[in-house]
């Protein structure tokens, strides 16, 4: 009679996480085509196409939110990187709650609640992630997966960091530092995904 182990096995991401990551970026990428005129890739926030095609860039916001939400709610995790994940989605439904300033000049409270919270989520996902490949290497997990979470953590903390600092000099392009730092966002989540495979609960 054979035995079977309790270590049970996570599923692999379901292929609903990366078909709305690629949604989101499809969306984005169709809303910097369509909006040039009014929304300068290089110059201006993502978060201005909500002044001009709201209900796109939104569901752009929320595909980022479920089909991240769907691979890091399978990931091992103790309790720093579950409420780091939590401020991430937090951070998200902010971005999508609260409208940006409508320019650099005007400050309103729902403005600065949306820049806190892209602060939030685009510095908790890879703080969380590093946390995670460091918990899985103590345990003895020695994976390709984990050196790749591990630079992409770190590319997209510095490319967040870039953002904000365009941010504070107006002279750096604050659209095209955004972009990049959001392509280094997703690019992080889908590393993450390989860490869902053959992980003991």
């Amino acid at each position: 009679m054979t035995t079977t182990s309790r270590a049970t096995t996570r599923p692999a991401p379901p292929p609903v996480a990366f078909v709305l990551l690629g949604v989101a970026g499809l969306l984005i990428g169709y809303l910097g085509f369509a909006y040039t005129v009014q929304v300068d890739p290089l110059w201006d926030p993502v978060s201005d196409y909500l002044f001009h095609a709201a209900p796109l860039f939104l569901a752009a916001v929320l595909c980022i939110l479920i089909g991240g939400g769907f691979i890091v709610s399978r990931l091992p995790q103790d309790r720093p990187a579950s409420v780091l994940f939590g401020l991430w989605a937090g951070g998200l439904l902010s971005v999508a709650a609260f409208p940006g300033n409508v320019s650099s000049t005007v400050s309103t409270v729902s403005g600065e609640l949306h820049r806190f919270g892209g602060a939030v989520f685009m510095s908790c996902l890879p703080v969380a992630a590093l946390r995670i490949a460091h918990v899985l290497s103590a345990a003895g997990r020695r994976v390709l997966a984990l050196s790749r979470v591990r630079w992409a953590a770190v590319a997209s903390l510095l490319t967040a960091a870039s953002f904000g600092l365009a941010q504070l000099f107006p002279v750096l392009p604050q659209g095209l530092l955004q972009r990049v730092a959001l392509v280094a966002h997703v690019l992080l989540l889908l590393a993450l995904a390989p860490l869902m495979r053959s992980t003991p609960r």
